[in-house]
């Protein structure tokens, strides 16, 4: 009876951890407690943090307020990064839950460049020639 038990228990457990996540699970901040930044400066105030995201990527979130001529201007901004300059269509759904849990504007701009940071690799050398 115990071991039916324990199987049932897994089994939903399972079907719990396959849900589509909710917003607190998506707009958490990563669990590395160096990440948050604070800047302010007489005419600049920038307050941001990094989120959880796809493996090969960098999510950033902060809050602006900037003061130009004399006018206050505040902005929300979400930006991803990824190291290969392109997003999986499910990483993108994320992307765009995690938007909408912050309240941001269903209108993402999203450009798939892989030419700003080429990687460089090194050459490789056959292990059969020696050297003359």
């Amino acid at each position: 009876m115990f071991a039916q038990f324990c199987f049932a228990f897994l089994a939903l457990y399972s079907l719990a951890a396959a849900s589509d996540p909710a917003c607190d699970e998506l707009i958490k901040p990563l669990e590395d407690r160096s990440k948050a930044i604070y800047y302010n400066s007489t005419t600049y105030e920038h307050i941001g943090r990094f989120l959880e995201t796809c493996a090969d990527c960098m999510l950033w979130t902060d809050d602006a307020v900037a003061e130009l001529n004399g006018e206050t201007r505040k902005s929300r901004n979400l930006y991803i990064f990824s190291k290969t300059g392109k997003l999986d269509a499910s990483d993108l759904e994320v992307f765009k839950k995690q938007a909408k849990c912050l309240n941001l504007l269903p209108d993402l701009y999203f450009v798939e460049t892989t030419d700003l940071c080429p990687e460089e690799k090194e050459p490789t050398t056959d292990g059969n020639s020696e050297d003359q």
